[in-house]
């Protein structure tokens, strides 16, 4: 049997891939801390199986107790006082609320808006709690009640959250999810990722499974429901959201029938550039997680 030292008085056996890999280090770390630590942060949203926004290299292991622990490797967060933790996959976790609020400490409000939706989404946590827990004062407390305001339509990726956060930064109202029903018939004709309301226009995220031959011809299919019932379809991709939000921005200034303004598109670019998305967010993460730690107490 082959062994593979993980940390410090800690090893585990081979892994069959990667993701096995990373919950047998979890796990084996986990062996090494106090009793009362935990996964939290980032880790902990993954070990849940929430959408996570680009996770920076170098990042480390994020966990959280009343001890202080130094070890290579993980960025542990010292508090006054933690919850019970829960159980996934055999690990140790932060319950969901407190690891939203522990992102909202350190992330943009993109990544936290992705990370609430995701928790929504897999009901980790309740929309009415998160709401509850906001109004507590704690540093990243007005980011989440912020982000709480546009968590309520649930979308199904992490990349139809960031096009109808588009949208709406360049003051586009949207309905995520909406069912499009034929106007003569009131026949059911689809189901859109993003509708802009007010108009017979759906914009979409157009992901890879969409390359799939099946899903290729299905597509089309539906496409034509869509032009039979006078509706009109456009797809993105992440490309056109990180890279030429510009022509996004366009395309929706055309479907409500305002003069296209180029310099709308700002605030969605300095949402961006907050977060995990960009290079410049990924390198803040990383300065604000390996810190001494004496800056990583939270009360």
């Amino acid at each position: 049997m082959t062994w593979h030292r993980v940390t410090r008085g800690a090893a585990r056996t081979a892994a069959k891939d990667a993701e096995d890999a990373w919950l047998g280090d979890l796990a084996t770390i986990q062996l090494v801390l106090p009793a009362d630590s935990r996964w939290t942060h980032l880790t902990g949203a993954r070990l849940r199986g929430w959408w996570l926004p680009p996770v920076p290299r170098g990042l480390p292991l994020l966990a959280a107790g009343t001890t202080q622990v130094r070890r290579r490797g993980v960025s542990h967060a010292r508090r006054a006082e933690v919850r019970p933790a829960q159980i996934v996959k055999g690990i140790r976790v932060d319950p969901a609320v407190d690891i939203l609020v522990a992102c909202a400490r350190d992330l943009g409000e993109l990544d936290l808006l992705c990370l609430v939706v995701g928790a929504l989404v897999t009901k980790d946590c309740a929309l009415s709690e998160l709401t509850a827990v906001a109004e507590r004062s704690f540093r990243g407390a007005r980011a989440l009640r912020r982000v709480l305001r546009r968590a309520s339509d649930l979308p199904e990726s992490i990349w139809e959250v960031l096009l109808a956060e588009l949208h709406r930064s360049v003051g586009i109202e949207v309905k995520p999810q909406h069912v499009v029903h034929h106007p003569d018939t009131g026949a059911f004709v689809a189901r859109g990722d993003l509708w802009l309301v007010g108009t017979r226009v759906l914009h979409e995220y157009d992901g890879a499974g969409h390359r799939d031959a099946d899903q290729h011809a299905n597509d089309l299919v539906r496409d034509r429901r869509l032009d039979r019932a006078r509706w009109r379809r456009r797809g993105y991709v992440s490309r056109d959201l990180l890279d030429d939000a510009v022509h996004v921005l366009s395309d929706a200034d055309e479907a409500v029938g305002r003069r296209h303004r180029p310099e709308r598109i700002r605030p969605w670019y300095a949402l961006l550039q907050d977060s995990l998305f960009t290079p410049r967010g990924r390198h803040a993460l990383l300065r604000r997680v390996i810190d001494p730690p004496a800056r990583r107490h939270c009360r």
